[in-house]
């Protein structure tokens, strides 16, 4: 999925805790609901512990958030002449919170992208097309702590779903965890000298319910048999992160720290083991807004295979009035086992991509934005052309209708 269209999941917190957010969503017209980064669920903000901010709103009420993507992706040249293609296709994603009481709320994610790959190769134009479920959950809000549990994508690493351009997440996008099944809880400590902090913990497992599969384009059902690291009907998977920003003395200033364990599903060859340390600054000058993130993530047996892999991922943005601009791009090593019978002996894969975009946000909140990405994958080199056409639409009902 594009940096341009988040799911439900995958959005910004407020700007406490991940400063470049706010240039993230006026850069990104289809950024979703705001997000707490180490729950990866929608919150209902608080002024003060267990005192909502809506505090004039009757219950229960809902909040919908919905963004949508046209784009179209150009192969221009490559070394493999399977990769000369034109794809377009059509994004959508829809967060919905339905908040019960001023503790508890229901958070609903749905998602609308190709869920399968087109047969026969060549040109793609808006096929195979499915809608799923990507997040169900109940959240309880008390004061500084979060809890939750059901269908939800556990934090680990943000530049997956921070990185701008129209092509900057490719490779970071490999170890966002999305769509899992089980429980977690988030603490906030907000301080007035040394920043505000969240530290969140989540145990949890692929989903292998009916919640897996998809409508009109049926992705098919995910069950144990499949494994694959995390993918074990239990919860003896785990995520530990810190997300830390608002640091009075270096105002823009963020990072995120984190930790994560997936045990060895099926026919897996080991556990997992993830570590991602990531940084983000922003700062405003005459008008003109800047943001510079980057993060670095390692594996030890990424996806229950024996492959160790290290990436890198750092981008740049500027944003004048209703044009922005962005420079991305990152680093993939990948150390695997070449010979089973030998496991000293490996092959070192380093993949790696750059690419640069801009666009424009036009009053109405319609953005278009177009990039060139340089990349080599496996030894092959190509060169992609795209463009991404990306509108937000924002309602709250509270008994009386929707509002916008």
């Amino acid at each position: 999925m594009s940096a341009f269209l988040r799911t439900p999941k995958n959005s910004c917190i407020a700007p406490m805790i991940l400063a470049p957010c706010a240039l993230l969503l006026s850069a990104n017209a289809v950024q979703a609901q705001a997000i707490n980064p180490v729950t990866g669920l929608p919150q209902v903000e608080q002024s003060e512990p267990g005192i909502a901010v809506e505090q004039g709103r009757d219950y229960p009420f809902f909040d919908l958030e919905l963004g949508t993507e046209i784009g179209l992706d150009s192969g221009l040249r490559s070394d493999d002449p399977a990769n000369e293609i034109e794809d377009a296709f059509a994004e959508a994603a829809l967060a919905i919170t339905l908040g019960l009481t001023p503790i508890f709320s229901v958070n609903i994610g749905l998602t609308l992208e190709r869920t399968t790959d087109a047969a026969g190769g060549g040109d793609v134009y808006f096929e195979n097309i499915g809608l799923y479920a990507d997040t169900l959950n109940l959240q309880a809000d008390i004061g500084a702590f979060t809890f939750y549990g059901g269908k939800f994508g556990p934090s680990f690493g943000t530049a997956w779903d921070i990185t701008l351009g129209v092509y900057g997440t490719d490779f970071a996008e490999d170890y966002e965890l999305s769509e899992q099944l089980g429980f977690g809880a988030a603490y906030t400590l907000e301080t007035i000298t040394a920043g505000n902090y969240t530290l969140g913990a989540n145990i949890f497992a692929i989903d292998t319910t009916f919640l897996s599969e998809s409508v009109f384009d049926n992705r098919g059902h995910t069950r144990l048999a499949d494994g694959g690291a995390g993918n074990t009907e239990k919860l003896n998977n785990v995520s530990i992160t810190l997300d830390a920003g608002d640091f009075p003395d270096v105002e823009g200033l963020s990072f995120n720290l984190g930790y994560r364990h997936l045990a060895k599903g099926v026919d897996s060859i080991s556990d997992e083991n993830g570590y991602v340390f990531g940084v983000a600054y922003e700062m405003e000058h005459d008008g003109t807004a800047y943001a510079v993130t980057g993060e670095v993530a390692h594996f030890d047996g990424l996806g229950g295979t024996s492959t160790n892999a290290t990436y890198f991922t750092a981008g740049m943005f500027v944003q004048h009035g209703a044009w922005h601009a962005e420079l991305s791009g990152g680093l993939r090593n990948s150390d695997n086992v070449a010979d089973e019978d030998d496991p000293t002996i490996f092959t070192d894969i380093d993949d790696r991509f750059i690419q640069v975009s801009a666009g424009y946000e036009f009053e109405n909140g319609l953005d278009l934005s177009a990039g060139l990405k340089f990349s080599e994958e496996e030894n092959t080199s190509t060169t992609t052309a795209g463009i991404r056409l990306t509108k937000a639409f924002t309602y709250s009902s509270d008994g009386l209708g929707f509002e916008e």
